[in-house]
Formats: structure tokens, C-alpha cells, sequence
């Protein structure tokens, strides 16, 4: 079971963006004039979206070892049920402020977030 639910879901991901990493360097040698800003912003979002899946397979690693321990030993541990609504709450909340900070359309509706450093010129006077 815990094979399906946690490996199932990575292996089709990783598959995924390998398609997606093969159809943009094809897509790169079709079109030569825009190549360079093309690139730099699919490299961007790769690196986006590789986080948010880094994130739910490390914050989702303590579920799926306390399943495999029980698959293990024959019996659940007495808080898995607790301890995996802790991580589903954190996963949760880890996810929504990653969007927040890695996307820059949601951090510039934010406006704790869209602040500029501004250099504001001062009078001194002796």
C-alpha cells in the first residue's frame, strides 16, 4: 500500500519532468532567436517546481517510514495516525508560503513580501 501511495506519485513526476526537460531542449533547437530567454525562464519554473516536489517528499518521509515500519513489525505505532495529520497540517502550510515566496505573481499580491529597498537621500545638516 505505502508503495502505491508514496512511490506511485514520485515515479510518474520524475517521469514528468523528465518529458518536459526533453520537449524543452527539442523545443531550444527548433527555435534559435529566442533561445537564451526562453531557457532561463523554463529553467526558473523547473527550479519552482522542483522545490514545492522536494518539500512534499521530505515532509511526507516520516508517513511513509512509520507505514513501512508497520508493514515491517506487523503493527502500527501507536501515534502514526497523529503524527501524519501533524505533517499533512505542516506540508500544508510549508506549501502555501513556498508559493507565496517562489512565485512572483502571488508575492506581489502580498504586500508584507513586495517591499523594494528604496535609498532615500538625506540632509545632514552641522
Amino acid at each position: 500500500m505505502i508503495l502505491s501511495v508514496y512511490s506511485i506519485p514520485i515515479t510518474i513526476t520524475v517521469m514528468t519532468y523528465g518529458r518536459v526537460v526533453k520537449f524543452m531542449k527539442k523545443s531550444s533547437l527548433h527555435n534559435q532567436q529566442h533561445r537564451y530567454a526562453t531557457i532561463v525562464r523554463d529553467v526558473m519554473v523547473l527550479q519552482r517546481i522542483v522545490i514545492l516536489v522536494v518539500i512534499l517528499i521530505v515532509l511526507g518521509l516520516p508517513s511513509a517510514i512509520l507505514w513501512i515500519q508497520a508493514l515491517i513489525t506487523g503493527h502500527l505505532h501507536p501515534l502514526t495516525y497523529r503524527i501524519q495529520a501533524i505533517f499533512i497540517a505542516v506540508t500544508m502550510f510549508t506549501l502555501a508560503i513556498a508559493v507565496a515566496l517562489i512565485n512572483p505573481q502571488v508575492k506581489r499580491l502580498i504586500p508584507l513580501l513586495n517591499k523594494h529597498n528604496t535609498i532615500h537621500a538625506m540632509i545632514v545638516q552641522h
